[in-house]
């Protein structure tokens, strides 16, 4: 995959399992995250990754978000992939989420530029 897309910058956004509200201990529903929705959303990552990434790159996009086209805006800028660009190529070895998401965490080593977009992942995406 890294072949494939020879010299690329990576950004993983995780969403999908962080927008949900949790009920606290007094029964009230809360957001662990109050601010990620609006800080993940396309217009808002073309902004903050702008002085990273120059217009015309290609940007690999690690993510759970699972609403097709969701980071489309982002196509104006920069040329995109994700690894289901690659499913010919994964679907004999990816089994479950956790083996995509190390191959994802490969892609996202390889890259020139690597964003995170949750400060707690830090230690988990270390290299």
């Amino acid at each position: 995959m890294k072949e494939i897309l020879g010299d690329y910058d990576a950004i993983h956004v995780r969403r999908g399992d962080l927008l949900k509200n949790r009920k606290d201990r007094f029964g009230i529903e809360r957001s662990l995250h109050p601010h990620l929705d609006r800080d993940t959303r396309p217009e808002y990552i073309i902004k903050r990754i702008a002085q990273w990434i120059p217009p015309g790159r290609t940007l690999f996009i690690a993510s759970n978000e699972r609403t097709p086209g969701f980071f489309s805006p982002l196509s104006d800028r920069y040329k995109l992939a994700y690894s289901s660009n690659f499913s010919s190529i994964l679907e004999p070895i990816i089994e479950n989420n956790y083996r995509l998401f190390m191959v994802e965490r490969l892609m996202m080593q390889g890259a020139k530029t690597f964003i995170k977009t949750i400060l707690a992942e830090l230690t988990l995406l270390a290299t």
